[in-house]
């Protein structure tokens, strides 16, 4: 996402094999991740919290909005670009296509937030093996 993302946004170039295998393949992960969203705790007051209607309620208030605006908006993109590339190259056609690219940029939000999360997780493992090695 945060190579092709930019490039197409910059360039619109017309649409390959590649870059369709490329979208699909993303847009399957962040539909996968979202799925896999509702399974992963959280820490509540420096406890971890594992149960899985407590995770669910964490997640549904937090991200699955922005997860679903985003990746409802990948697949009807997905889509909308088969319907445009089959039929007559209508400016209002395209122009809705990039209208729907736009919200990928909701994409490389969730992307930071995504690397935000592993950084701290790095810190915790940092932490622990030190608290391992001297104690």
């Amino acid at each position: 996402d945060g190579i092709t993302l930019p490039f197409i946004l910059a360039w619109n170039p017309p649409t390959s094999i590649g870059l369709a295998i490329i979208s699909t393949t993303v847009s399957l992960f962040w539909t996968c991740e979202m799925f896999m969203s509702l399974n992963t705790g959280y820490y509540h007051d420096g406890m971890l919290e594992m149960r899985r209607h407590k995770a669910w309620l964490y997640y549904i208030q937090r991200w699955f909005i922005i997860d679903l605006l985003t990746v409802g908006s990948d697949w009807v993109g997905f889509f909308l670009d088969i319907l445009v590339n089959t039929s007559d190259d209508s400016p209002a056609g395209l122009e809705l296509i990039r209208l729907v690219k736009l919200n990928r940029l909701l994409r490389l939000a969730r992307a930071f937030r995504v690397m935000k999360v592993y950084e701290r997780l790095q810190n915790i493992g940092h932490t622990m093996s030190g608290i391992y090695l001297t104690g």
